[in-house]
Protein backbone atom coordinates (compact mmCIF):
# COMPACT_ATOMS: atom_id res chain seq x y z
CA UNK A 1 0.00 0.00 0.00
CA UNK A 2 1.44 3.42 -0.93
CA UNK A 3 1.61 6.23 1.66
CA UNK A 4 -1.38 7.94 0.03
CA UNK A 5 -3.41 4.76 0.38
CA UNK A 6 -2.35 4.37 4.02
CA UNK A 7 -3.50 7.92 4.70
CA UNK A 8 -6.78 7.35 2.89
CA UNK A 9 -7.36 4.09 4.78
CA UNK A 10 -6.60 5.77 8.10
CA UNK A 11 -9.04 8.61 7.37
CA UNK A 12 -11.71 6.08 6.42
CA UNK A 13 -11.05 4.03 9.56
CA UNK A 14 -11.23 7.03 11.90
CA UNK A 15 -14.32 8.30 10.08
CA UNK A 16 -16.03 4.91 10.35
CA UNK A 17 -15.35 4.74 14.10
CA UNK A 18 -16.61 8.29 14.55
CA UNK A 19 -19.76 7.43 12.59
CA UNK A 20 -20.37 4.38 14.81
CA UNK A 21 -20.16 6.50 17.96
CA UNK A 22 -22.38 9.23 16.46
CA UNK A 23 -24.94 6.54 15.54
CA UNK A 24 -24.77 5.21 19.10
CA UNK A 25 -25.42 8.67 20.55
CA UNK A 26 -28.26 9.37 18.10
CA UNK A 27 -29.76 5.96 18.89
CA UNK A 28 -29.84 6.83 22.59
CA UNK A 29 -31.50 10.18 21.79
CA UNK A 30 -34.14 8.52 19.61
CA UNK A 31 -34.76 5.58 21.92
CA UNK A 32 -35.29 7.64 25.06
CA UNK A 33 -36.57 10.82 23.32
CA UNK A 34 -34.15 13.02 25.24
CA UNK A 35 -30.49 13.92 25.42
CA UNK A 36 -28.92 10.89 27.14
CA UNK A 37 -27.28 11.44 30.52
CA UNK A 38 -23.70 10.36 31.22
CA UNK A 39 -24.79 7.24 33.08
CA UNK A 40 -26.79 5.96 30.11
CA UNK A 41 -23.99 6.74 27.67
CA UNK A 42 -21.38 5.07 29.90
CA UNK A 43 -23.59 1.98 30.18
CA UNK A 44 -23.66 1.57 26.39
CA UNK A 45 -20.14 2.69 25.38
CA UNK A 46 -18.10 -0.33 26.62
CA UNK A 47 -20.14 -3.11 24.95
CA UNK A 48 -20.66 -1.12 21.77
CA UNK A 49 -16.95 -0.26 21.63
CA UNK A 50 -16.14 -3.98 21.56
CA UNK A 51 -18.71 -4.38 18.77
CA UNK A 52 -17.36 -1.42 16.83
CA UNK A 53 -13.84 -2.87 16.85
CA UNK A 54 -15.19 -6.18 15.58
CA UNK A 55 -17.28 -4.35 12.96
CA UNK A 56 -14.15 -2.58 11.73
CA UNK A 57 -12.63 -6.04 11.36
CA UNK A 58 -15.55 -7.05 9.15
CA UNK A 59 -15.02 -3.89 7.10
CA UNK A 60 -11.38 -4.91 6.60
CA UNK A 61 -12.47 -8.39 5.52
CA UNK A 62 -15.01 -6.83 3.12
CA UNK A 63 -12.19 -4.80 1.53
CA UNK A 64 -13.51 -1.40 2.58
CA UNK A 65 -10.02 -0.14 3.44
CA UNK A 66 -8.29 -1.29 0.27
CA UNK A 67 -7.19 0.84 -2.62
CA UNK A 68 -10.29 2.41 -4.15
CA UNK A 69 -9.55 1.39 -7.71
CA UNK A 70 -10.57 -2.08 -6.55
CA UNK A 71 -13.91 -0.95 -5.16
CA UNK A 72 -16.11 0.84 -7.64
CA UNK A 73 -18.27 3.57 -6.16
CA UNK A 74 -21.42 1.86 -7.41
CA UNK A 75 -20.56 -1.29 -5.40
CA UNK A 76 -19.67 0.32 -2.07
CA UNK A 77 -23.30 0.47 -0.89
CA UNK A 78 -23.78 -3.26 -1.45
CA UNK A 79 -20.48 -4.12 0.20
CA UNK A 80 -21.35 -1.98 3.23
CA UNK A 81 -24.83 -3.57 3.38
CA UNK A 82 -23.32 -7.07 3.41
CA UNK A 83 -20.81 -6.06 6.08
CA UNK A 84 -23.60 -4.52 8.19
CA UNK A 85 -25.69 -7.70 7.88
CA UNK A 86 -22.71 -9.68 9.17
CA UNK A 87 -22.26 -7.06 11.89
CA UNK A 88 -25.93 -7.40 12.85
CA UNK A 89 -25.71 -11.15 13.25
CA UNK A 90 -22.57 -10.81 15.30
CA UNK A 91 -24.13 -8.10 17.49
CA UNK A 92 -27.15 -10.26 18.26
CA UNK A 93 -24.90 -13.18 19.21
CA UNK A 94 -22.68 -10.87 21.24
CA UNK A 95 -25.43 -9.40 23.39
CA UNK A 96 -27.47 -12.54 23.87
CA UNK A 97 -24.76 -15.10 24.44
CA UNK A 98 -22.27 -12.95 26.35
CA UNK A 99 -24.32 -11.30 29.12
CA UNK A 100 -21.17 -9.84 30.67
CA UNK A 101 -22.23 -6.22 30.11
CA UNK A 102 -25.63 -6.56 31.73
CA UNK A 103 -27.65 -5.14 28.85
CA UNK A 104 -29.65 -6.83 26.11
CA UNK A 105 -30.54 -3.89 23.89
CA UNK A 106 -33.00 -5.30 21.37
CA UNK A 107 -34.50 -2.02 20.19
CA UNK A 108 -31.29 -0.10 20.79
CA UNK A 109 -29.30 -2.54 18.71
CA UNK A 110 -31.77 -2.39 15.83
CA UNK A 111 -31.81 1.43 15.87
CA UNK A 112 -28.03 1.59 16.08
CA UNK A 113 -27.61 -0.75 13.12
CA UNK A 114 -30.00 1.28 10.97
CA UNK A 115 -28.44 4.60 11.95
CA UNK A 116 -24.88 3.36 11.49
CA UNK A 117 -25.72 2.00 8.03
CA UNK A 118 -27.26 5.30 6.92
CA UNK A 119 -24.41 7.36 8.36
CA UNK A 120 -21.69 5.08 6.94
CA UNK A 121 -23.24 5.38 3.47
CA UNK A 122 -23.41 9.16 3.85
CA UNK A 123 -19.81 9.29 5.13
CA UNK A 124 -18.40 6.96 2.48
CA UNK A 125 -20.30 8.24 -0.57
CA UNK A 126 -20.77 11.95 0.17
CA UNK A 127 -18.51 13.35 2.88
CA UNK A 128 -15.27 11.44 2.29
CA UNK A 129 -15.17 12.05 -1.48
CA UNK A 130 -15.63 15.79 -0.88
CA UNK A 131 -12.52 15.76 1.33
CA UNK A 132 -10.51 14.24 -1.49
CA UNK A 133 -11.35 16.82 -4.17
CA UNK A 134 -8.44 18.46 -5.91
CA UNK A 135 -7.16 19.29 -9.34
CA UNK A 136 -7.04 16.43 -11.76
CA UNK A 137 -4.25 15.73 -14.21
CA UNK A 138 -5.12 14.96 -17.80
CA UNK A 139 -4.20 11.44 -18.86
CA UNK A 140 -4.36 9.13 -21.85
CA UNK A 141 -5.78 5.68 -21.26
CA UNK A 142 -4.33 2.93 -23.44
CA UNK A 143 -6.19 -0.36 -23.65
CA UNK A 144 -9.09 -2.11 -25.28
CA UNK A 145 -12.50 -3.56 -24.63
CA UNK A 146 -15.29 -2.86 -22.20
CA UNK A 147 -12.96 -2.78 -19.19
CA UNK A 148 -11.18 0.27 -20.62
CA UNK A 149 -14.50 2.13 -20.91
CA UNK A 150 -15.50 1.11 -17.36
CA UNK A 151 -12.16 2.26 -15.98
CA UNK A 152 -12.48 5.60 -17.75
CA UNK A 153 -16.00 6.14 -16.36
CA UNK A 154 -14.96 5.13 -12.84
CA UNK A 155 -11.90 7.38 -12.73
CA UNK A 156 -13.47 10.38 -14.48
CA UNK A 157 -16.69 10.27 -12.41
CA UNK A 158 -15.09 9.64 -9.03
CA UNK A 159 -13.60 12.61 -7.17
CA UNK A 160 -11.18 10.32 -5.30
CA UNK A 161 -8.90 10.05 -8.31
CA UNK A 162 -6.48 12.78 -9.28
CA UNK A 163 -6.62 11.78 -12.94
CA UNK A 164 -9.01 12.54 -15.75
CA UNK A 165 -8.77 10.43 -18.89
CA UNK A 166 -9.19 13.03 -21.60
CA UNK A 167 -8.26 10.59 -24.35
CA UNK A 168 -8.45 6.88 -25.11
CA UNK A 169 -6.21 4.91 -27.41
CA UNK A 170 -7.88 1.65 -28.36
CA UNK A 171 -5.24 -0.98 -29.13
CA UNK A 172 -7.76 -2.94 -31.22
CA UNK A 173 -8.11 -0.10 -33.72
CA UNK A 174 -4.68 1.59 -33.65
CA UNK A 175 -1.77 0.29 -35.71
CA UNK A 176 1.82 0.25 -34.39
CA UNK A 177 2.83 3.08 -36.66
CA UNK A 178 -0.03 5.31 -35.52
CA UNK A 179 0.46 4.41 -31.87
CA UNK A 180 3.48 6.67 -31.16
CA UNK A 181 2.07 9.46 -33.30
CA UNK A 182 -1.25 9.33 -31.47
CA UNK A 183 0.38 9.45 -28.04
CA UNK A 184 2.51 12.44 -28.99
CA UNK A 185 -0.51 14.18 -30.48
CA UNK A 186 -2.51 13.73 -27.28
CA UNK A 187 0.37 14.96 -25.15
CA UNK A 188 0.82 18.10 -27.23
CA UNK A 189 -2.80 19.08 -27.89
CA UNK A 190 -4.51 18.10 -24.64
CA UNK A 191 -1.81 18.88 -22.03
CA UNK A 192 -1.51 15.22 -21.14
CA UNK A 193 1.34 14.30 -18.80
CA UNK A 194 0.18 10.85 -17.64
CA UNK A 195 -0.17 7.73 -19.75
CA UNK A 196 -1.96 4.74 -18.22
Amino acid sequence: MTPLNKKESLVLLVGDLLVFYIALYLMLCLRYLEIPNNELVLLHVPPFTVLFIIWIGFFFIAGLYEKHTLILKSRIGGIILNAEIANSLLAVLFFYFIPYFGITPKTNLFLDLVLSFILIILWRLQIFPSLEKGTKENAVLIGSGREMQELREEVNNNPRYDLCFTSLIDLDTTSEIDFEKEILEHMCTKDVFVIA
